[in-house]
């Protein structure tokens, strides 16, 4: 599935992987025209390791030494250095073509996980929109600068698709961010319905409680609130004005963006299972999951 590329044996390593753990990505990439495909996978590679450190790192110190080594790389790359990283290695090419918007876009994805590192309370809903514009509008628009050097011009295509997609995977992992002493929902907008963070990070879920088994006590508190739509409202999540703005989305560049399209068919698909009067949360989806309990209130 890829040109060849000396890095083969890593590229399908990374592909597998990314099929494992996130279908939808693995699909971005298996759609998109085979000469972007190894510089997709090499970028997804990238954001997989970054992300395992706030899965898997419990020490903020830690946590925030490992976010430091990949910044660190990053800049060796910027200046045409090796580094020795199997990754890293297969994106120095790019930042030969595309270095300074590269990097900047790359380290705004190192740093959009700070939060998680450091379990920092999100203060406010631009805060939180902010973050999720670092991680995913910044993966977007580093795609679209190892698809063609450049964003041109799709920089509020980007921001936007990268928040919705963003924002809905967040609230469909709200267990898993509970489990590991996280809130990632804004206090400002908690706060208005009489909800603190300190309300949910202050018990544990029980041993039996498995992040992926369905929806906690909690989540389903929240989903019964406003809170999950003041969050979601004035971002194009629901909406099919996504057709139209991806209309305006070069072909090359429609798979890297394709997961916006799914958002509002995640919706849809959420509705008819409650109005087929399915209990409970049963999809493996994580999307699905989201939208099936935030629908199903």
């Amino acid at each position: 599935m890829f040109p060849l590329d000396k890095n083969q044996n890593e590229l399908e390593a990374i592909i597998l992987r990314l099929k494992h753990r996130d279908y939808a990505g693995y699909l971005s990439v298996r759609f998109s025209p085979l000469k972007n495909r190894a510089a997709l996978t090499w970028l997804f590679g990238f954001f997989m390791d970054v992300e395992q450190i706030s899965l898997k790192v419990n020490e903020p110190l830690l946590g925030e030494i490992r976010l430091q080594w990949w910044r660190d790389q990053l800049l060796k790359l910027l200046r045409s250095e090796s580094v020795g990283h199997p990754v890293a290695d297969g994106l120095s090419p790019y930042f030969k073509k595309s270095g300074d918007q590269l990097f900047k876009e790359m380290i705004a994805i190192v740093d959009s996980f700070g939060f998680e590192i450091q379990k920092e309370p999100i203060k406010t809903k631009a805060e939180l929109h902010s973050i999720l514009d670092q991680r995913y509008g910044s993966f977007l628009r580093a795609g679209l600068i190892l698809i063609d050097g450049q964003f041109n011009g799709q920089d509020v295509v980007c921001s936007e698709a990268g928040k919705a997609i963003g924002l809905t995977i967040l609230l469909a992992e709200l267990n898993g961010y509970l489990h590991r002493d996280i809130m990632p929902l804004p206090q400002d907008v908690m706060s208005l319905h009489d909800l603190f963070h300190e309300d949910f990070l202050a018990k544990k879920p029980s041993s039996e409680e498995k992040e992926d088994d369905g929806a906690s006590d909690d989540v389903k508190r929240l989903a019964k609130t406003k809170v999950l739509d003041e969050i979601l409202d004035g971002l194009m999540i629901g909406s099919w004005d996504i057709k139209a703005h991806m209309k305006k989305v070069p072909s090359e560049q429609k798979a890297l963006l394709a997961r916006w399209l799914l958002v509002p068919h995640l919706v849809t698909s959420a509705l008819r299972d409650r109005e087929n009067g399915e209990a409970g949360i049963t999809s493996l989806n994580p999307l699905k999951v989201f939208f099936t309990l935030y629908f199903k209130r």
